[in-house]
């Protein structure tokens, strides 16, 4: 038999988790950076964006992913690599100190990187082609990212990404959750390339002015969401969800008292 498509191609083994996390601005996909920290993870925050007043009093460790160019292999060798690809050979070793990558965010990435293909490659695809070359390419950056997770690697962490959506209709008329990217057919891609995939909302009520933010674990016709969790299930919605506490669920660890 050949070999199979390298889009489905998964890890087969995970030492951690990888999980996207989808929402519409404002919805707390950043604030779980804080949740992760203040839980005693270690983390590096990869950022494409520069609003960061989320987590600034944190002072964390950052790495700005600018480039954007994918080598045609990840296993090349080349003396200027992009940041990407660095981090992740860095990642990839035993010699740092971190529990999990926090990709804030893929959103970014992915329409920094489809502009890129557009305006500024040699071949300047269009149309059809244009999508071709940015799906490839984004399916490339997640197995590299996702292979963070490996369980032989010398120190497997926990890859967290996030990934703007916004309100629209489908095909069909109805109101729908789409990603904030054009290509929408890269969109079925991304979440599978994940473990998890949270969908983040906040909610306020009209009469007392409350808020209250709600992380979703199961899909609807409205979004998708999932948990690939083995034996572990979570609750379908998550009131003001605590990213460090739904790990230690997804991963069989017991919780620490509120």
């Amino acid at each position: 038999m050949g070999e199979l498509p390298s889009f489905i191609v998964k890890p087969q083994r995970r030492g951690k988790r990888a999980i996207l996390l989808k929402g519409p601005s404002g919805s707390g996909k950043t604030y779980q950076f804080r949740c992760l920290t203040n839980g005693g993870l270690h983390g590096l925050y990869a950022h494409v964006s520069e609003h960061l007043e989320t987590i600034a009093d944190l002072d964390p460790d950052m790495v700005v992913l600018k480039q954007l160019d994918i080598p045609l292999l990840p296993t090349e060798r080349n003396p200027d690599k992009q940041d990407l690809i660095r981090m992740i050979d860095y990642l990839r070793t035993g010699d740092h100190p971190y529990d999990f990558v926090y990709i804030d965010s893929l959103m970014r990435y992915a329409q920094d990187l489809c502009s890129w293909i557009k305006y500024e490659h040699p071949k300047k695809p269009s149309g059809y082609d244009l999508w071709m070359m940015f799906g490839e390419k984004m399916r490339k950056v997640l197995r590299l990212l996702v292979g963070l997770t490996e369980a032989d690697l010398p120190k497997p962490v926990h890859v967290i990404c996030t990934w703007g959506v916004e309100v629209a209709q489908d095909w069909e008329g109805k109101k729908a959750i789409v990603p904030v990217v054009d290509g929408k057919m890269v969109g079925p891609h991304i979440d599978y390339a994940f473990d998890d995939v949270l969908m983040l909302r906040k909610q306020q009520d009209a009469a007392t002015g409350n808020v209250m933010y709600i992380a979703f674990t199961g899909g609807t016709h409205e979004f998708d969401a999932k948990v690939s969790s083995g034996a572990q299930t979570l609750p379908t919605t998550i009131a003001n969800p605590n990213l460090y506490r739904i790990l230690l669920a997804l991963q069989g660890k017991p919780l620490p008292p509120k």
